[in-house]
């Protein structure tokens, strides 16, 4: 063959080759390139490339070795003589990025030097320019075949380009190393296994399945050993990079026994010592102990004598239909027994979650590796070590524990989600993985689990739906991002096409329908939230109308979640309002106020407060306002009326709520109304102070017979000609005046946290009574602009023309709060900075959706702790009943002198209560101290205060719940009723300190 002939063919090869790595890519050989076509065509492959990567393969067989200073050879134009060229010049050639392969001997030497070199070019660019080039020459990858002062191997049984190879034909090369190195059975020879039948990217097929594996084993290799930024960058970030790195590993493993050392830029550890290396020699030898039945019943593609795997592979036989033999009988195809691989390394992932699946063990082998100073190394964790820290602050009696050892089998239960067969046993146990907590979540997206799930959406069968349901409502709760990717790919309408299935006992395709609909409304509203364009394509999907039916279910965790979906599609979104208005969805919400589950009102009162401007986003500075936007197809009356009414029914029917939860979202709601309608509420505020003022003088006898207040308000009703606007502007008044009271009461709140809330609320500029007028005309005026900027934004929407403002809130009224419109009145000073207040509370519902939930509790689980704890506690109280039975019968005929204990307290007792199975006394003293004793061994457990105003006292003093443990109860003077846990630090509780767990007014 021609020397021009045999080199169009290896180039031709070559190229074929990484074709199969990637074959988007377009690849352009330079089959022995002069020194000047070499640099034109790295001048015209980064034009081409533009902001993307260049791959640039130098294969030096058959030219001198690259020089101790970094130089490679070339032909010079007559191709007389080798000319040297610096890598220099290939790196102002190239550019940035770039991935660079070399396969010579000597390689060490380029991949040194070029390292050198790019230090000095970013250093000459930061001096130069005052900045590192986007991306920096340090950043470039690099494969190099062998050290600088190593030769290539040259090994008959071998391709000479052995490296090459590897990393481009990596089972071809696999084969020819596994037939080298093992005994094959005697019915089988090197020509047979070279024939293998199947085709690389079937998985059906035995040589797909070997790929397959390989792929999973590789990838669990790097994701073992490798740092996990590292990881990210080489296996994760680009399809090319990914398996030319996977390959790499089996280069090494092959390269290292023949005194060569292949190496990388970024370095990475050895690994052709893993263990997961004698799965792979398993599986080959699982396959190829068939091969002699698998021939039989396949043809060799024609076209010459086979030279590898590649060019020798068989077909199956046409038809595949049973065969007759000479006899007669008719022979079955042979059937390929499919490996076990994967189905052994799912089962080892379920034992691996099965040993308890924290993030914290014993020092050991199952733990991560201690750095020299003996501390968690943080990237091992991937973000989860901040939360195994929190733990073992939190914990008592965890100090020798030490974060686990992440599973080695979650790259191989990815690769399986590809497989049918294995595909819903691989998503059950990532279900349970991802529950184990948010840092199994971190470490599945590390891995990246996120292409795989998301291809399961778009053709996902039914039996599929509540285990991919679980996983998504497990990611969107750890990392939120997402919701980007879950709108780009359309993934929100699985979700949205399950919560809006109706519910047909006799259909059941879910089971606990419910709770997995309310795990879709979750991934919707996170989809929705603070993302304009999630908000439109949840309605577009009919979310909002299936969230809307859903509020009156019987499960209370999808009324709540329903509720918060609403609350996020129409957060800041005014055609969106307006469709829920046309929907009576407030007053949907309204109703929902008296809901049991103190969650569910929560929900229905955040809903209302992103109606009304309070700002769902997690961004802590977006405070929102601008009320419930300009509402167009309502008059304008209608439109006050609607805001007012709202917030009217809400505060009465919320504020005397016992929890201290709701009480908060019921201040976020009021705020978005005083942010909007601040002269009302210096006006009530001022008709206030006048009536304590009159109250005063009563008191003191100074006769003041002027209501100055009243007058004022008659004057101003009497402004108005037509009679039922003087009504209805006397409810308004009357209803801001409700509020105001509301705000009031809550400002004393019992619970700290409201109290401050609420301090921060009201207007406390009271004004004379001349400025009524003005103030609500002001307010009014501030309606009509709210209004206006809504209709030019429908027009300039409609025009094509973006406007300045997203949202009505931004106003010219909303926004100068340091001044009034009117008059100068100065109305709002300081508004603008803190209201509406901002809640909270919707973070604090996704936490459920990071905490274990296929897992017992811990007092639930037998063998624990708690549990064991829980069932002492229930033999010991039977005994104590049935001991104290047989007393009562005889106690009334008994003397009772005999001294059981005496306790010397620190003030007088005013209230005692007995705990009727622990030896507990808890005893009140005249103000607000509380003591806790152990009359059996005389001592005192602990000592708090209630917190009861000066002058007032405990009035009542009750122990609750003792079975399991005991909550004491305390009612005051004031009217306050306080719950208290955890009273007894000898308990096992973590908590030393008693705990505060329920506040509320009689």
């Amino acid at each position: 063959m021609p020397s021009f002939k045999a080199l169009e063919i290896i180039g031709t090869n070559l190229r074929h080759q990484f074709e199969g790595l990637s074959p988007k890519i377009m690849y352009k050989g330079f089959l022995d390139p002069s020194d000047t076509e070499l640099r034109e065509g790295c001048i015209k492959a980064r034009t081409q490339a533009k902001e993307e990567a260049v791959l640039f393969y130098y294969n030096g067989h058959g030219v001198p070795k690259p020089t101790p200073s970094g130089e490679l050879w070339c032909f010079n134009k007559g191709y007389t003589q080798y000319i040297p060229v610096s890598l220099q010049e290939l790196q102002r050639c190239l550019g940035t990025p770039c991935v660079y392969i070399w396969d010579c001997s000597a390689a060490g030497h380029l991949l040194n030097n070029f390292i050198t070199f790019a230090k000095r070019l970013d250093e000459d660019a930061h001096l130069n320019h005052g900045a590192y080039p986007d991306p920096p020459y340090s950043d470039a990858i690099q494969l190099a075949a062998c050290l600088a002062d190593e030769q290539l191997p040259s090994c008959p049984e071998l391709p000479a380009d052995i490296f090459t190879a590897c990393l481009t034909s990596p089972i071809d090369i696999a084969l020819r190393y596994f037939i080298m190195n093992n005994q094959l059975p005697t019915n089988i020879t090197a020509d047979m296994v070279m024939q293998l039948p199947g085709d690389l990217k079937d998985r059906r097929t035995p040589l797909g399945e070997l790929n397959w594996i390989f792929t999973a084993i590789t990838d669990t290799i790097a994701w073992t050993t490798s740092p996990r930024e590292v990881f990210t960058r080489l296996y994760r970030s680009d399809l090319l990079v990914a398996s030319l790195f996977r390959n790499f590993l089996l280069a090494e493993r092959i390269m290292k026994n023949y005194h060569c050392t292949p190496h990388t830029s970024p370095s990475l550890p050895a690994t052709n010592t893993h263990p997961l290396w004698s799965s792979w020699d398993l599986a080959v030898d699982a396959c190829l102990r068939q091969l002699p039945e698998l021939l039989k019943h396949t043809e060799p593609v024609p076209g010459g004598v086979p030279t590898s795997l590649t060019a020798g592979r068989r077909r199956s036989a046409a038809p595949p239909s049973t065969q007759s033999s000479e006899a007669g009988v008719v022979e079955k195809p042979y059937v390929y027994v499919p490996s076990r691989f994967f189905a052994d390394q799912l089962t080892a992932f379920e034992v691996w979650i099965s040993r308890g699946g924290s993030a914290l063990t014993k020092r050991g082998p199952l733990s991560l590796p201690m750095s020299r100073d003996q501390s968690p190394s943080p990237d091992m964790m991937n973000g989860s070590t901040d939360h195994t820290h929190e733990n073992l602050d939190m914990a008592k009696g965890t100090e020798h524990l030490v974060p686990r050892k992440p599973p080695d089998q979650l790259p191989i239960v990815l690769q399986v989600l590809l497989s049918q067969p294995h595909r819903l046993r691989a998503l059950i146990l990532l279900s349970q993985f991802v529950d184990l907590g948010p840092w199994a979540v971190h470490l599945a997206l590390t891995i990246g689990i996120f292409p795989y799930i998301s291809r399961l959406l778009q053709a996902a069968g039914q039996d599929l739906r509540p285990v991919l349901i679980f996983i998504w409502a497990r990611i969107l709760a750890v990392d939120s991002t997402c919701q980007v990717d879950l709108f780009n790919n359309m993934g929100y309408k699985y979700f949205a096409n399950v919560l809006a299935t109706p519910d047909d006992p006799r259909q059941a395709s879910i089971p606990n329908s419910s709770e997995h609909k309310a795990m879709c409304a979750f991934i919707l509203s996170a989809i929705a939230r603070d993302y304009p364009a999630g908000q439109n394509a949840c309605l577009r999907e009919h979310v909002f109308d299936a969230c809307y039916e859903r509020l009156e279910e019987g499960d209370f965790l999808l009324r709540q979640w329903c509720a918060l979906c609403i609350a996020q599609i129409w957060d800041g979104n005014d055609e969106i309002r307006v469709s829920g208005v046309d929907r009576g969805t407030q007053d949907k919400l309204i109703a929902l106020l008296s809901d049991d589950s103190p969650e569910v009102r929560s929900a229905a009162l955040y809903a209302l407060g992103t109606f009304l401007g309070a700002s769902g986003s997690a961004d802590l500075n977006k405070l929102g306002g601008g009320g419930s936007g300009t509402m167009h197809q309502l008059e304008e009356r209608i439109h006050f009326r609607m805001e007012v009414a709202v917030v009217t029914g809400a505060a009465l029917a919320i504020k005397e709520d016992a929890s201290p939860m709701v009480r908060k979202e019921l201040l976020v709601l009021i705020s978005c109304l005083v942010k909007e309608w601040r002269g009302y509420f210096i006006v009530c505020a001022w008709i206030y102070w006048e009536e304590e003022r009159r109250r005063q003088a009563d008191h003191s006898d100074q006769n003041d017979d002027e209501n100055v207040a009243a007058q004022a308000v008659a004057e101003w009703l009497g402004g108005f000609d037509d009679e039922s606007y003087r009504e209805e502007n006397r409810v308004w008044l009357s209803s801001f005046f409700t509020i105001f009271c509301v705000i009031l009461e809550l400002s004393v709140d019992p619970y700290h946290e409201v109290a401050t809330n609420a301090q921060t609320v009201p207007v406390m500029d009271y004004l004379p009574s001349d400025v009524m007028e003005a103030l609500m005309e002001e307010d009014m005026e501030r309606l009509r602009a709210r209004r206006r900027a809504g209709s030019r934004s429908r027009h300039n929407h409609h025009s094509g023309i973006n406007p300045a403002m997203s949202s009505p809130s931004g106003s010219t009224f909303s926004i100068d709060s340091t001044g009034s419109v009117i008059l100068g009145l100065g109305t709002g000073v300081g508004i603008r900075d803190v209201l509406p207040l901002k809640s909270r509370f919707y973070d604090w519902c996704c936490e459920y959706f990071k905490e274990p939930q296929m897992r017992q509790p811990e007092p639930d689980e037998p063998g624990s702790v708690e549990y064991s704890y829980q069932v002492w506690r229930q033999q010991r109280n039977e005994n104590v009943i049935n001991e104290t039975r047989t007393q009562a019968e005889v106690a009334e005929y008994h003397k009772w002198d005999r001294p059981v204990a005496t306790m010397q307290t620190s003030a007088f007792p005013a209230q005692m209560a007995f705990h009727s199975y622990d030896p507990h006394l808890v005893v009140t003293n005249e103000g607000d101290m509380i003591s806790v004793y152990d009359w059996m061994q005389r001592k005192r457990l602990s000592q708090f205060f209630n917190g009861n105003p000066r002058g007032t006292s405990i009035t009542s003093l009750h122990i609750i719940n003792q079975d399991v443990g005991g909550i004491i109860l305390t009612g005051a003077a004031d009217g306050i009723i306080r719950l208290y846990r955890n009273y007894d630090p000898g308990g096992l509780s973590a908590f030393d300190i008693h705990e505060l767990t329920g506040v509320f007014a009689a």
